[in-house]
């Protein structure tokens, strides 16, 4: 199990023993991934937000029943791709699955196709430092002090830059949300 997953699992146990604290550590750790997990998944991208509270709501509900030894970080992704593509059906937007009698490409608008590259148009837009910390993070799962010694920075100024990397991301996908 690497050291990610080890972080969340221990995060999402310190929630079930009723540790605040340990919700927004949680929050810290993965909110911007799970956000942009919904945001690839939903039709409608300003449900985004909505949809990672929700998910923090059902951590907080099923941590008692969380197994330490399972993937956790892998559960969340999941309840976020999960919890988006139900809030495509509750809107009606929805893409069915296809069959003989029905061509998912009558279905899917040109701006919903678009759509789907948002995230990467965004990603595209960030300097080599902000791309390479996101991929080390979210990607390959290393902690902010690995990261930070992978990019020679000290950890809070790779913290920072964590954090204003996530905002410009979200700035970014709120422009294009809005054009």
């Amino acid at each position: 199990m690497d050291k990610k997953v080890k972080r969340v699992n221990s995060l999402i146990v310190r929630i079930a023993y009723g540790d605040v604290s340990a919700l927004d550590d949680l929050f810290t750790e993965v909110g911007g991934l799970l956000y942009v997990i919904a945001r690839r998944y939903l039709f409608d991208k300003s449900l985004a937000d909505d949809v990672v509270s929700r998910v923090f709501v059902k951590i907080v509900k099923a941590s008692l029943n969380f197994d330490a030894d399972k993937n956790g970080l892998n559960w969340l992704i999941k309840s976020t791709k999960n919890e988006a593509l139900n809030e495509n059906v509750r809107s009606g937007k929805y893409l069915p699955e296809p069959d003989e009698n029905h061509n998912v490409a009558d279905v899917v608008t040109e701006e919903d196709l678009a759509s789907r590259y948002d995230v990467a148009e965004a990603l595209k837009k960030l300097d080599e430092k902000e791309n390479l910390l996101i991929k080390y993070v979210y990607w390959e799962g290393l902690t902010l002090r690995e990261a930070a010694e992978k990019l020679a920075m000290p950890l809070t100024s790779t913290h920072r830059l964590l954090k204003n990397t996530l905002k410009k991301l979200g700035g970014f996908l709120e422009e294009k949300s809005d054009s």
